[in-house]
């Protein structure tokens, strides 16, 4: 175990290098799905935030924020452009989560929605007084020329204690060790998305989804990339009545459902106006059934959103109860995997 003294030492080491060089370009290490509770010495827990992943790229002058595609987000979040200040850095790459919070302080995507996608500065500003957003970091990729990504969990995170200095800005994740299950009991009681196992003595592997950390969900939701979508009645005739989704299952795409229900007015249209650009004549993947569904627009496999669901079905596996919880347009296609699940028989 590495003392304060090793991690002073290695940061006074890299002050004093003739040529400190620039980090290259970074994609997050993703968790795999489907964990399930429970205690181990030699794991940590933590949080699972619900806000959008950002790579903190970090100068003595500036911060960069970028989104797990790569996108320049710091415009949008002006109050997180300075943060490095916090940080003693000459350079450096941090990984974290941007996220915002309700009127009871609870951290809350649904919140933070009102601050995605924004372009307008005057529009960026107003709303940055109503709604100021918050950087939670948890792992440290890159720093003062050197890679880190090699080094354990837990010295990567020693090393972010260490350069890291928390305001209402910046804040450092919170983990437990080893006690899992309770972390669970307490993130649920919090009304919180779940938790993230990590284990101990594991590198970071940039772009990559391993098992060394494991998500535990407190509710069954699922990434979905949207097929197409069926005509809508009533009040629903000039938008739609609901998204076809699909997920990739051992690398396939496959319809796994619908949704027509957890819409406002305002997000059908939303939704509508993301998906025409897509349209196209017959369904993107190779599925009888979905081809014969009556009245359905299909579209190229580009949006995607996340559904709630009761559980899935295990000769179809199709999603039963689903219900549209929002758009991701932080994630790509590809990120939505169907995840291992409760499974029943129909």
């Amino acid at each position: 175990m590495k003392t304060r003294t090793d991690w002073l030492a290695f940061l006074a080491s890299n002050q004093t290098a003739p040529l400190i060089a620039s980090p290259p370009r970074f994609t997050p290490m993703l968790a795999e799905g489907g964990g399930q509770p429970f205690d181990d010495p030699a794991w940590w827990f933590e949080p699972k935030l619900d806000g959008i992943r950002c790579l903190a790229e970090m100068t003595t002058a500036e911060t960069v924020l970028r989104s797990r595609t790569g996108r320049d987000m710091t415009a949008q979040y002006p109050e997180l452009h300075m943060v490095q200040e916090l940080v003693d850095q000459v350079n450096a790459v941090i990984d974290g989560e941007i996220v915002a919070f309700d009127a009871s302080g609870r951290n809350s995507f649904e919140t933070l929605q009102q601050r995605m996608n924004l372009a307008n500065p005057r529009q960026i500003e107003r709303m940055r007084a109503q709604i100021p957003v918050a950087l939670v970091v948890f792992d440290l990729l890159w720093l003062d020329g050197r890679d880190t990504t090699g080094l354990t969990l837990e010295d990567r995170r020693e090393l972010l204690r260490l350069v890291v200095e928390q305001d209402d800005r910046l804040q450092l994740v919170t983990w437990v060790e080893g006690e899992g299950n309770a972390l669970v009991a307490a993130a649920q009681t919090q009304g919180l998305e779940g938790v993230v196992a990590k284990r101990l003595g594991s590198p970071y592997l940039p772009g990559r989804r391993t098992d060394a950390w494991r998500k535990i969900k407190l509710r069954d939701t699922q990434d979905c990339v949207i097929l197409g979508y069926t005509p809508g009645e009533r009040g629903r005739s000039a938008t739609f009545g609901a998204v076809l989704v699909g997920a990739y299952d051992g690398g396939t795409l496959r319809w796994i459902g619908q949704a027509g229900s957890g819409f406002t007015d305002q997000m059908l249209t939303t939704v509508l106006d993301q998906l025409r650009p897509f349209v196209r004549s017959t369904p993107a993947i190779d599925d009888p059934e979905l081809a014969r569904v009556k009245g359905a627009v299909f579209v190229e496999p580009e949006v995607v959103c996340e559904i709630e669901y009761a559980e899935i079905t295990k000769g179809t596996k199709k999603m039963r109860a689903p219900v549209f919880k929002r758009l991701r347009t932080d994630k790509l296609p590809e990120d939505c995997v169907l995840e291992p699940v409760r499974e029943v028989s129909r």
